[in-house]
């Protein structure tokens, strides 16, 4: 939805997380990144950003969706004021695959296939928060300042 959606979702919840903060006279607060794997169901081949991820619980797989949020977090309320879509880069899991297979029988590292370079289109979870996330604080500290 919010991905291949028409309208402008990083906008409209920075402007709600706005409307609240001038409403409730919210002056400061603390932007912090969090994520979370949200469980999709067993047949997701239309569902965009799906991976394999690790059940926690149980030790097993699933397919997730993984989400990073900006928040605002003030002494009084958070809020919600961005949201994107984490992707694993397939060429690196497929070489830690790989990785784990070779170590288990004991091949040198020197024998190994280097680490492959992570592609520009699989940006890690730190550079999401910081390069899509970028304009977000400065909408908000024009409001607040």
């Amino acid at each position: 939805m919010f991905y291949h959606g028409l309208k402008c979702w990083d906008y409209l919840l920075t402007a709600s997380a706005l409307i609240i903060m001038r409403r409730f006279k919210i002056t400061s607060g603390v932007l912090v990144v969090d994520d979370t794997d949200r469980g999709r169901s067993k047949n997701t081949t239309r569902i965009w950003g799906t991976h394999k991820a690790v059940l926690k619980g149980t030790g097993g797989f699933h397919h997730a969706q993984n989400i990073v949020l900006l928040m605002l977090v003030t002494p009084e309320i958070t809020i919600p004021v961005g949201a994107q879509f984490y992707r694993p880069d397939p060429v690196l899991r497929e070489w830690n695959k790989q990785e784990k297979k070779l170590i288990k029988p004991g091949v040198k590292k020197k024998d190994r296939p280097a680490k492959p370079v992570r592609q520009a289109d699989y940006p890690t979870r730190g550079e999401l928060a910081v390069s899509r996330f970028q304009a977000v604080p400065d909408r908000l500290s024009r409001i607040i300042s």
